[in-house]
């Protein structure tokens, strides 16, 4: 047999090429192709993607390390019906994500299909529970997408925000009647810093009284006309 420094290089690597290697059970010596080991690799979260995580979609909850299902179980299920997931603490690369997820309650994540980008979800994180030993499930809100989970699928999750919201939100409210009370509904998701000035761009100060993240109630000690100031 030549030896392996005289046969040529390959430098364009394709799907079909393949190495030689040891199988780990039989110590059977076998070919490798390079889709193969592309999708191990991928299937089990083997190469870092910053804040990526590896998951295999199963009808069963609770079922296994590395695996995601509906909260109720379930199979094929359009992500649109998504309420409710359960994930083991460690996905398919063995990396402990609970902490990480419960980081993102109120935040947004991206669920998609592995090599399927027809396949993917984008929804908000609104709750965080941890459930029997090495299990947690998570309560979201869908927000936009297509298509949804296959049994047995892979799907790699990360956090993510669409450009068009990466910028911080604001929101300018118009009193248009005098008041002594305004009732604010802004949506911000959030408990923003309120500016309060009348009709005629004074200042005024007010109580604040925040109902939940996407309304406020202001009160006056007397009634006026003008804007609030939300950021």
């Amino acid at each position: 047999m030549a030896r392996l420094e005289t046969y040529p290089y390959d430098r364009r690597v394709t799907d079909g090429d393949a190495w030689i290697g040891t199988e780990e059970g039989t110590k059977f010596t076998k070919q490798y192709t390079a889709a193969d080991v592309a999708e191990y690799l991928n299937e089990n979260g083997k190469v870092s993607a910053g804040t990526q995580m590896v998951y295999q979609y199963v009808s069963t909850p609770e079922y296994l390390g590395g695996t995601v299902a509906l909260q109720a179980g379930g199979g094929d299920t359009l992500f649109s019906d998504v309420t409710a997931l359960t994930l083991s603490f460690t996905d398919k690369g063995g990396q402990n994500t609970s902490a990480f997820v419960d980081y993102l309650v109120g935040s947004e994540i991206i669920i998609n299909e592995q090599k399927n980008l027809l396949q993917f979800g984008h929804f908000k994180v609104n709750t965080y529970t941890e459930e029997i030993t090495n299990f947690y499930t998570i309560g979201v809100t869908f927000i936009g997408g297509q298509g949804g989970f296959i049994d047995e699928k892979y799907y790699d999750i990360d956090n993510f925000l669409l450009a068009s919201n990466a910028g911080d939100k604001n929101f300018i409210f118009t009193q248009s009647s005098a008041s002594d009370t305004w009732n604010i509904q802004h949506d911000l998701d959030k408990f923003p810093s309120v500016s309060v000035v009348d009709s005629a761009g004074s200042l005024v100060v007010g109580n604040v009284a925040y109902v939940d993240l996407n309304n406020v109630t202001l009160t006056f000690n007397g009634s006026f006309s003008g804007k609030a100031y939300l950021n």
